[in-house]
């Protein structure tokens, strides 16, 4: 049996009628980790050349961000991206395959049953909800520690 939920925060798997919904958690992700200006960056990425530490750090945070958006693909998905490098051009290419068009967007009754989350899509929401919270108070831990350390250490 394929799995459903990516080991990345238990985020549902990507498949062909859950983008709009599978896309905000993926950005919420990557805002925590602080890698989404890669994914939404109007401009090129640097080149080795252009310094050898802007490339590595913008490499490292690439492949993060891609890590999760690959990880975060089902089986019916991952093919719309595999071989692509950049992160961008992963969320651009999985946008441009999967994102409804308005017009679908018209087709579709707004209280449809489709569209309302089952009653175990309705758990994994709030235990998805429970996971980032307990993380961002491990966060808030964290830095609370960082700051006691440099104020009285």
């Amino acid at each position: 049996m394929a799995a459903t939920v990516s080991p990345i925060a238990n985020l549902k798997l990507l498949n062909h009628r859950n983008y709009e919904y599978w896309s905000l958690r993926v950005k919420v992700y990557l805002l925590a980790e602080d890698v989404w200006d890669l994914v939404e960056a109007t401009t090129e990425p640097p080149k080795p050349e252009d310094g050898e530490v802007a490339f590595k750090a913008w490499r490292k945070n690439n492949a993060k961000a891609l890590l999760a958006i690959q990880t975060c693909c089902g089986d019916d998905t991952y093919p719309i991206i595999e071989g692509i490098t950049e992160a961008k051009a992963a969320w651009d290419a999985l946008a441009e395959e999967l994102k409804p068009s308005d017009s679908d967007e018209e087709l579709k009754p707004s209280d449809s049953d489709e569209l309302k989350p089952s009653d175990s899509e309705e758990g994994i929401l709030i235990l998805d909800f429970i996971f980032s919270f307990s993380c961002m108070v491990l966060r808030l831990k964290d830095l609370i520690f960082l700051f006691y350390i440099n104020i009285f250490i």
